[in-house]
């Protein structure tokens, strides 16, 4: 049996059941899709959005009804120390810098200066992107600084804490007869599963996918030393096979750098596979939108040598 293994990204979602169907019918929608429920692949999801958001969203909306709704909007965290605030200012300014360009080549596309260029974007004002950049802000540094964090009365979480351990319980929850896990981490997600797959022990997977990553951002790297070195920052450890890695350069959250062969080498040689792919959302972060490419359909049935077009 092979289980797949999802880890969300920012932001919060509907429930845990709610959001692994929204994943599963997106990868086996279409002529070319990807059915993880036909009896010879198991999933299950690494759900964490409870640990920093208080309930989960009602529906399924997509993300530009999300924001204009503005109902998880949250405040960048308040620095505790110089190094925190040098990594949230430092944040802040690449995921500035990436929102504002993606919005000027949409401008540029939209009075046929780039006609070919791809042109979908999140057509919502500067206000609701800030709303998205400050969510990213907020989970990621709670995430990388283990922040203690109460979603709701009563509950207290050390956020890196607890998301390992379901990251952990997910890994050996899986059912008996699994032979092969394949971890697929969207967004946040890639850099959950890439920490536990490079310092947590007693685990072990066949392949790694990660989609929209922000892996490549020298903020996000400093926090993972000193197991991460780009010399050798590929988590052979606990990684026994690929990992590819799935990015839009219209995807704000992956476009400051997206290529990671370099930074995550193996011994000094490059094992991560890049692949450029057309989000097909009109979000062009959304993980449904990844999950419709083409190319990232054909790797994961390889590395889960499920029968299908080609």
């Amino acid at each position: 049996m092979l289980h797949v293994i999802f880890v969300h990204g920012i932001g919060n979602k509907v429930s845990p059941p709610a959001l692994t169907q929204s994943w599963l019918q997106a990868l086996s929608a279409g002529p070319t899709g990807v059915d993880l429920g036909a009896g010879t692949v198991s999933c299950s999801m690494v759900y964490w959005a409870d640990v920093l958001y208080s309930a989960p969203e009602p529906d399924s909306t997509v993300f530009r009804d999300y924001l204009r709704a503005n109902r998880s909007a949250v405040a960048v965290p308040v620095a505790a120390n110089s190094e925190e605030a040098k990594f949230l200012s430092d944040l802040a300014l690449k995921m500035g810098a990436a929102l504002a360009s993606v919005e000027t080549i949409q401008r540029f596309s939209e009075l046929g200066i780039l006609e070919s260029f791809p042109s979908p974007f999140l057509r919502e004002p500067w206000s609701a992107k800030k709303i998205f950049m400050e969510t990213f802000l907020r989970d990621v540094h709670h995430y990388l600084f283990n922040v203690s964090h109460s979603p709701r009365p009563g509950v207290t979480f050390h956020v890196q804490d607890e998301i390992r351990k379901r990251f952990e319980e997910t890994l050996l929850n899986a059912p008996k007869d699994t032979t092969r896990h394949v971890v697929l981490g969207h967004s946040m997600g890639s850099v959950i599963a890439y920490d536990c797959l490079k310092r947590l022990k007693g685990m072990s997977v066949d392949s790694f996918l990660s989609i929209g990553s922000p892996l490549g951002l020298d903020e996000i790297q400093d926090r993972l030393t000193p197991e991460w070195t780009a010399k050798d920052g590929f988590p052979s450890e606990r990684l026994s096979n690929r990992w590819i890695n799935f990015f839009d350069r219209m995807d704000p959250v992956a476009a400051f750098d997206p290529f990671l062969a370099d930074d995550y080498q193996y011994n000094g040689k490059k094992l991560v596979q890049d692949v450029e792919v057309r989000n097909l959302g009109e979000w062009r972060h959304s993980a449904t939108g990844y999950f419709a490419a083409n190319d990232f359909r054909r790797a994961l049935r390889e590395l889960l040598e499920v029968d299908g077009p080609h």
